[in-house]
């Protein structure tokens, strides 16, 4: 077995190379099959492990480029700056101006989230409303509660007043934003049109403010 300070050394190699691995590739660099001391030099080290894929996956504390919401996604892997899904969700529920819906959290989180939802609602960490026809996760304060009730409802009776998006229209900017890291409406509209959709930068707004979607916007 590599000696103590070559442990760490091997690990962050690994780490530098790969960005995220999962304990097979642990056990082969640091030459065992014991769990235990591939997480005692992880933990020294500092490391996150994903909140999708089962939490198969690992990557150190350093690495991770965070968005606004804490999240983190390497290719179809993700991480939170939270740790848990139930802790990130229960953080976004919290922070979200209009509260989430199931869909919402879906989209923003790249997972299913429904069964983590009901777990969070049933321990009163999260609370679940119905606005108009939409169920809505808010926080369990009450306080926050009501003003993410009060935000949503002027939200719908704002999307009430002009022609919604299509689904089609939706569909192309929801992928475009998965593919682009400055969300700025008039970027992603013009990216649009130049593949030949004539999606307008009001129409990106719109798509972004029905499913609560931030993202840092560089320059």
């Amino acid at each position: 077995m590599p000696p103590k300070i070559k442990r760490e050394e091997e690990i962050e190699k690994l780490f530098e190379r790969l960005k995220i691995t999962d304990i097979n590739k642990l056990f082969q660099v640091l030459e065992t099959r014991s769990t235990m001391t591939v997480f005692r030099n992880l933990t020294k080290i500092g490391y996150y492990s994903s909140y999708s894929h089962a939490g198969r996956y690992y990557t150190l504390r350093h690495i991770p480029n965070f968005d606004e919401n804490g999240l983190w996604h390497f290719k179809d892997i993700s991480f939170s700056k939270f740790g848990t899904l139930k802790a990130t969700v229960q953080h976004i529920v919290a922070e979200s101006s209009a509260g989430m819906t199931h869909r919402e959290l879906e989209i923003l989180l790249r997972i299913r989230a429904q069964n983590t939802l009901r777990d969070l609602v049933k321990n009163n960490v999260i609370l679940r409303e119905q606005v108009e026809n939409v169920f809505l996760y808010i926080s369990a304060n009450k306080e926050t509660a009501s003003l993410q009730i009060s935000q949503r409802g002027r939200q719908i009776a704002g999307r009430s007043e002009f022609k919604p998006v299509d689904p089609h229209t939706t569909i192309e900017v929801l992928l475009e934003l998965l593919c682009s890291e400055d969300w700025h409406p008039r970027k992603i509209s013009a990216h649009l049109q130049t593949k030949g959709y004539p999606i307008t930068e009001a129409q990106v707004k719109e798509v972004l403010t029905r499913y609560n979607l931030k993202k840092k916007i560089s320059g």
